[in-house]
């Protein structure tokens, strides 16, 4: 072989393996995101309920009747228990209290969700 040829045979394993030591990390794909806290209120919506969270990831949060899965201990309707479950961003609230009309925008929204005892 000539010299040329040894050249590029090396430049090429060097290449590749320059390319293998500085990949970039795995990228995650976004989905369900962890969600968690004391509940502080409540809201009834027309299409579920809005809860609002204090702790590690507050704001409110939209858990839907027909969608959302509820885990034990089932106390997410009154204020007071600490939840965690997965979510996804966004979700939309449309309060009782207005008759359905208005729309009240929320982090999240749960994919399922579990409560404490107490």
């Amino acid at each position: 072989m000539n010299k040329i040829t040894i050249f590029s045979l090396f430049l090429a394993a060097g290449l590749i393996w320059a390319a293998w030591l500085y990949r970039p990390p795995a990228v995650e794909a976004i989905g369900f995101l962890p969600i968690g806290g004391k509940i502080v209120n409540v809201t009834p919506c027309c299409n579920g309920l809005m809860l609002t969270l204090a702790g590690p990831r507050p704001g409110n949060y939209m858990y839907y009747y027909q969608t959302s899965i509820l885990l034990p201990y089932f106390n997410i309707f009154v204020p007071g228990p600490s939840v965690l479950g997965r979510g996804l961003p966004g979700g939309v609230c449309q309060p009782i209290a207005t008759a359905c009309i208005t729309s009240i925008p929320t982090v999240g929204s749960f994919v399922s969700v579990g409560t404490s005892s107490f």
